[in-house]
């Protein structure tokens, strides 16, 4: 049970989960078979081959033939009801259930299945990261509801990353503090806005490599880093219902 003592103790998360080889090969293809499926709706055919060949690590260099900011809604990069369950039998979610007992994949957006979702963060484009909030908010928000008896926590995989170029950033302990925030409407959606100074948090970035994940609680700050890489960096995460 140490995995849960971390997270719901000091510092608030756990890096210690790694995917093994042939989960994480068959996760990211499930993810990149996602991404060209969406490009083959965007980009004439020409465009598209050349986008495949490239692959998702290289998107930042296709991304300007698109409205990227428009072409990437949550609704896109939701796996579906067949990836859902393909990644329910992956041998890393045995491990997650050892560690913290039986869990729910939570269904925020009420699909009827559990929703994993991926994300794109292109070198040097700060506005494709969110700001640095706690998950809670969202919920408190209005952000779907929580059953009774249960607590949250989230479930963060580095999918395509550059150790110490890009990833996760977390405030260690932040999770036992309160912080002051407030809801703005953004994209009809009411998102946290954060009302601390941000240099007294100290964000720090976690050195990750593909594959390996970050459990972390529901209260702690975090915020996807800036990406200062080669590569377009690629991350799937959801979030859990534990007794």
């Amino acid at each position: 049970m140490g995995l849960r003592l971390r997270v719901e103790g000091s510092p608030g998360f756990d890096t210690g989960l790694r995917l093994d080889d042939g989960e994480f090969a068959d996760l990211r293809a499930r993810i990149e078979d996602q991404w060209q499926a969406r490009l083959a709706r965007l980009l004439p055919e020409e465009q598209f081959e050349q986008a495949w060949r490239l692959g998702i690590a290289r998107y930042h260099e296709i991304a300007p033939w698109i409205d990227h900011s428009r072409s990437w809604p949550k609704a896109e990069r939701i796996l579906s009801r067949e990836d859902f369950e393909a990644v329910q039998r992956m041998p890393f979610m045995a491990t997650l259930r050892r560690e913290l007992g039986p869990f729910e994949i939570t269904d925020e957006e009420e699909l009827g299945y559990g929703q994993i979702y991926w994300r794109l963060c292109r070198p040097n484009e700060d506005s494709d990261n969110g700001s640095l909030h706690a998950d809670r908010w969202f919920w408190d928000l209005g952000h779907g509801r929580t059953p009774l008896g249960k607590t949250r926590m989230k479930v963060w995989i580095a999918v395509h990353c550059e150790p110490s170029r890009n990833g996760l950033q977390v405030v260690y302990d932040s999770h036992l503090r309160s912080f002051r925030y407030h809801g703005e409407l953004c994209d009809g959606i009411m998102k946290p806005v954060l009302d601390e100074e941000l240099l007294d948090l100290d964000p720090q970035l976690l050195n990750l490599s593909p594959g390996e994940a970050v459990i972390f609680n529901d209260e702690l700050l975090h915020m996807g880093a800036p990406n200062r890489g080669q590569k377009t960096r690629v991350s799937t995460e959801f979030t859990i219902f534990v007794d």
